[in-house]
């Protein structure tokens, strides 16, 4: 049996305030479940961009990329940038309700998105330790008895160090390989899987 496997990482508030209740009607519309990597900490690093605008550098970019300004429009990119909401705060109620439809939820990195996207490859294991302890314990306050098996990490920004962490965390796999060649083989190595995402889908809500 073949399976079309859709990934949604939610790391935004208007990704959680608007995609998941979306996906969630288009899940029930077509009898399909999904798996939402949900980021719980907040989306922008304000101390980045300023040192960004100041140096004038960017994150490194390897695959197709929309920039949050597109993503997500002027008023909620302000929103976004200067309010900086905690996702996992402000979407409570979106992320019980997959949980409550069937959806599975997954971690999608720890406290900051843009910081996991700067810092996270050169991390300590006691800081990616710190930092997915975090994200776990954000998720029992959400759902006390929800086990997270799954992990994306941000911008892509995965290691050896931080997957030796998540499986010692539980995790079972990790979906971080992504390419436009056809699907490859599922790697096993290091007690858990791996997962190739083929199709990059960069707005949605």
């Amino acid at each position: 049996m073949k399976q079309l496997v859709f990934r949604f990482d939610v790391d935004t508030h208007k990704c959680v305030k608007q995609g998941i209740p979306n996906l969630i009607a288009l899940s029930k519309r077509q009898n399909v479940k999904f798996t939402f990597f949900v980021h719980f900490g907040r989306a922008v690093s304000q101390k980045d961009f300023l040192v960004a605008m100041i140096k004038k550098s960017k994150p490194t970019k390897k695959h197709a990329h929309l920039s949050a300004l597109t993503k997500l429009g002027f008023k909620n990119y302000l929103v976004a940038a200067i309010l900086n909401p905690q996702i996992g705060v402000v979407g409570q109620k979106e992320i019980r309700d997959a949980i409550h439809n069937g959806h599975e939820i997954g971690l999608h990195g720890g406290r900051n998105h843009e910081t996991w996207n700067r810092e996270a490859l050169h991390w300590t294991k006691g800081r990616v330790n710190e930092e997915i302890s975090w994200g776990i314990n954000e998720m029992k306050k959400i759902s006390s008895t929800y086990k997270m098996l799954g992990f994306a990490s941000p911008h892509w920004k995965g290691n050896n160090r931080i997957y030796s962490v998540l499986a010692e965390k539980g995790f079972t796999y990790v979906s971080d390989i992504h390419s436009n060649k056809p699907l490859q083989k599922i790697d096993t190595k290091n007690h858990y899987l791996t997962f190739q995402i083929t199709f990059l889908v960069s707005r949605w809500g």
